[in-house]
This record gives C-alpha cells, sequence and structure tokens, in this order.
C-alpha cells in the first residue's frame, strides 16, 4: 500500500486528519473531506482507516479491503494513510497524532470530527492531550446540544495557546455506513450513495451480502 507524501504551501503543510471505519467509503465522507480542504484551506486530509475502534464494535470489511475501497477512490488532496492498520491492535487517535506529527514535523494539523464525535470527546483516551497536539475541525448541521457545544467550544479552547477549536455548520450529507450496508444485504439499489468504484469493488468481492 503506497501512501502519497504531502505537499507544502509557503513551507508549512496543513494537514487534516480523518479517521474513520469507512465500511465502506460513501459520499458523505468524501464530501466532509472536501468540505475540509476548501474551508480550512488545506494541502491535503489524510483519510485513515481504523484497525480495530476503541470504542465501537469491529468493522465488517476487512483492513485491507476497506483500504483498497479507500484507495479507488482517494485523489488529490484527498490522500489514504494506512498507519492505523499497520500499527495493529486497538486504534486510538493519541497515537495516530502522535505519528502525524513526527512524520510531517513541519505541518499543522486539524483534526476533523463530527457533532457526535465532539460532544462525546471527554470520553476519548487523552482527550486533553489531544487538543494540546493537533486543531480540532467540527463540522455538523446546526442542531444537538448548543449549550453543551457552546461550553465545549470555550473550555477546550483554553487547552493550548497554540492550536485552535473550529466549529463549521455545514450542510454534511446524512449517509450512513450501516444503512448502506443494509441495502446491500438486502439488494437495494445503493446508487448515488456510494462511488461507483466502491460499489463495483463491493460486488467483485461480495462484501456486506451475509453480514
Amino acid at each position: 500500500m503506497k501512501e502519497q507524501q504531502s505537499k507544502t504551501v509557503s513551507n508549512v503543510a496543513r494537514v487534516g486528519l480523518m479517521g474513520g471505519a469507512f465500511d465502506p467509503p460513501h459520499i458523505g465522507h468524501l464530501r466532509l473531506a472536501t468540505e475540509a480542504v476548501e474551508r480550512l484551506h488545506l494541502n491535503e486530509v489524510r483519510l485513515i482507516p481504523v484497525n480495530i475502534p476503541s470504542h465501537r464494535s469491529r468493522p465488517i470489511a476487512s483492513p485491507s479491503a476497506r483500504a483498497e475501497m479507500l484507495i479507488r477512490v482517494a485523489e488529490d488532496p484527498l490522500n489514504v494513510d494506512f498507519c492505523e492498520i499497520q500499527r495493529g491492535g486497538v486504534s486510538f487517535t493519541v497515537d495516530t497524532v502522535k505519528f502525524m506529527k513526527n512524520k510531517i514535523p513541519d505541518a499543522k494539523f486539524f483534526l476533523i470530527i463530527g457533532l457526535d464525535s465532539f460532544l462525546s470527546f471527554k470520553e476519548w483516551v487523552a482527550w486533553e492531550e489531544l487538543l494540546q497536539l493537533t486543531n480540532l475541525a467540527v463540522f455538523a448541521r446546526d442542531g444537538g446540544d448548543q449549550a453543551r457545544k457552546e461550553q465545549y467550544l470555550e473550555e477546550f479552547s483554553g487547552y493550548s495557546q497554540d492550536n485552535e477549536v473550529f466549529f463549521f455548520d455545514s450542510p454534511i450529507l446524512e449517509v450512513g455506513s450501516t444503512e448502506i450496508r443494509n441495502k446491500i444485504k438486502k439488494g437495494l439499489s445503493v446508487d448515488f450513495l456510494l462511488p461507483e468504484k466502491v460499489v463495483g469493488y463491493i460486488q467483485a468481492e461480495k462484501l456486506y451480502q451475509n453480514e
């Protein structure tokens, strides 16, 4: 599995980090990553498939299958990074951010998450350290627990003088991997939910048919 190297602007790369199961990678993932590039003026977004999640059940597809699906659809400035799969074991975001900072020491990093992850951020392993290591970019529709959102924004902003918390009210596509897998299992259409290259791979490998 080949990884692409980060480009730089004015000798400082602005790199988004977007982890997930990508089981399978769908248009919502790609749209969010593209939105992050545009809103944060990023040189690239690293799409990082999890090996074993720390907070949810294991993905249905194997790590190699999920990586292959991402490879088929990622185009610059969206690049795939396999660090969590290569590291093995349970994947923790703090370990991944440390790895990326060592890999691209002069880069400015932005951890890209949704509203649900933001509101449960204090349940993450070493969440205080994460705020000191990277900027946090939260993308979500309007709504949710507004009071807690404002509380966390104020609280999190005090953890680091070098990093910030950014919040973008964004028209994220409400596409769920579970719903997509259920459609595939039932033989229903997933047109316009998955990139064609992902659909072709799923069909060829007969993924999700007996979930």
